[in-house]
């Protein structure tokens, strides 16, 4: 059944010269004086050249297997440095992304080619046959990697990898190796069955809500807790989704109730749930993360946390509900990416201004349904080198000459690199202020008259003459002890007293302050 599986693992295009072949021992020695990019590159190239190579069976394994612990090493920089800003050149997060989901796709085309070659001749592979629970989990491992580029990138993950996964999950079923426990790498035991799952628990979290940062740490929560969860051919309390083996896609809820000829299996977090709940119990304990938990060098602990309610609330099959009815209404609107050019554009506008042609960053969105607390909009593809959960833009419809403040909260991608978006409204309006910070004297009551800094920021409340409390967006980190601030806006200047912090973020801070007085 496997032969009908994949492509060439690489397929030379006109005038392209075939990568040549490399042991790979010199492929790792080679890598070693390279970046993870580049390196990466090498070791996907030996893969793609390794495909067409005479070797047995067993040598064509161990050469793969050099070849893969060279490549996670790079992949795992690589990883960090696509993760480290957000916001990358367009030409550099195409060489970062690109580079890495080539990679997974000829390390899977290698293991594949490995299978195809047992399934063509099972009793003159005897030695291999050893590794076959290894070749196959590996196989699923890279499909369930790139599932989580893909993701990554808040594009639709190709239908392959489904139809792959499944006839991997079969073609182990059939051989009588799914339970067998292997060590998927070193100090990591694993079964097909449970790399098998993890590819589909990874689909069934709501991933468009999370920024990339925090769908890499809900990645690895998957990976860590694989052993924790359950598929089954019949439904069992706490099953949350179900995959159709016979149809293979993206697994569908619970609600949804499959056809009467598909051949289902159910899946559902387990006690992975109690874990994540133990977890989050011994951080309020603690004030840290399990050391099996951090992944990274000055991880942000608070990131990982937030992960974990968010993935304990897709396990358990609770879904965030809208809080608004979102009604179809197909109009265009006015966006401008980020705090600097927020505060251009609301200059603009006291100014009455409609000229936007020094304004580089603004764009005209498509916007297919309305509620009171946001927007649906479809964008156009210059758009994509910047769109992601989280960020801040500045909106104004057409039909209303009225800027809001809005936060990125869910991104998908369509065909012909279009993308959808869900946005969220941010407080009841959006002015134009300035922010001084008023420092406590040690010696005094009041503030201490220490020079500041003025800094623009926007009030997001209306007519804040009449409110106790308001709320300011002001430059990330301004506010980081939550000192008192003066708010000028108009001939009015406003004193204000923070009291928390109520959204923070790289690109912006969302902060809460009760109306002291108003001069």
């Amino acid at each position: 059944m496997l032969k009908w599986f994949g492509r060439r693992a690489h397929q030379a295009k006109p005038n392209e010269a075939t990568p040549a072949f490399l042991q790979a021992r010199e492929v790792v020695s080679i890598v070693a004086e390279l970046d993870s990019l580049k390196g990466l590159t090498v070791v996907t190239d030996a893969l793609a050249a390794l495909t067409n190579r005479p070797l047995l069976l067993s040598d064509r394994f161990d050469e793969i297997h050099v070849l893969d612990a060279a490549g996670q090493r790079r992949l795992f920089e690589l990883i960090k440095e696509y993760l480290a800003t957000p916001r990358h050149r367009k030409s550099r997060e195409s060489e970062l992304w690109g580079g890495a989901y080539r990679y997974l796709q000829e390390l899977y085309l290698a293991y594949l080619f490995c299978l195809q070659r047992y399934e063509e001749d099972p009793l003159g592979a005897t030695r291999f046959k050893q590794t076959l629970p290894i070749a196959i989990s590996r196989a699923l491992r890279a499909l369930r990697l790139q599932l989580k580029w893909a993701l990554l990138r808040y594009t639709t993950p190709e239908r392959r990898i489904w139809t792959e996964m499944a006839g991997l999950y079969t073609f182990a079923l059939d051989n009588a190796v799914a339970e067998h426990e292997v060590p998927l790498y070193p100090g990591r035991p694993i079964t097909v069955r449970q790399e098998f799952v993890k590819g589909l628990m990874v689909a069934a979290c709501s991933n468009d809500t999370l920024r990339p940062p925090e769908l890499d740490l809900a990645t690895r929560l998957v990976d860590h807790y694989a052993k924790y969860f359950v598929v089954a051919e019949e439904p069992f309390e706490g099953a949350t989704h179900w995959f159709n083996m016979r149809d293979p896609r993206p697994p569908v809820r619970n609600s949804v109730v499959p056809h009467e000829h598909a051949r289902v299996l159910y899946i559902g977090a387990g006690s992975a749930l109690e874990e994540l709940k133990a977890v989050e119990a011994h951080f309020v304990y603690a004030g840290a993360m399990p050391a099996d938990l951090v992944y990274y060098d000055n991880q942000d602990n608070q990131t990982m946390l937030a992960v974990i309610k968010h993935m304990a609330q897709d396990w358990a099959g609770k879904t965030q509900a809208r809080r608004d009815e979102r009604k179809k209404h197909t109009s265009r609107a006015t966006v401008v990416p980020g705090l600097t050019e927020i505060f251009r554009s609301l200059d603009f506008a006291v100014n009455d201004s409609l000229d936007f042609t020094d304004q580089p960053a603004v764009e005209s969105w498509i916007v297919e349904d309305t509620s009171v607390g946001g927007y649906g909009a479809v964008i156009p593809a210059v758009a994509g080198d910047w769109v992601e959960v989280g960020s801040l833009i500045g909106i104004e419809g057409t039909s209303i000459r009225e800027w809001r403040i809005g936060v990125i909260r869910r991104v998908n991608r369509l065909e012909g690199n279009r993308q959808r978006v869900g946005v969220q409204l941010l407080g009841s309006g959006a002015a134009l202020v300035t922010l001084v910070q008023k420092v406590f004297s040690p010696d005094a009551s009041a503030a201490a008259d220490v020079p500041a800094k003025a800094e623009p920021a926007v009030l997001i409340t209306r007519d804040p003459e009449m409110q106790a409390q308001v709320e300011v967006i002001a430059r990330s980190g301004m506010f980081t002890h939550l000192n008192y601030a003066e708010m000028s806006l108009g001939d009015k200047v406003f004193g204000l007293k923070p009291t928390r912090i109520v959204e923070r973020n790289a690109r912006g801070d969302r902060v809460a302050f009760q109306v002291v007085e108003v001069v």
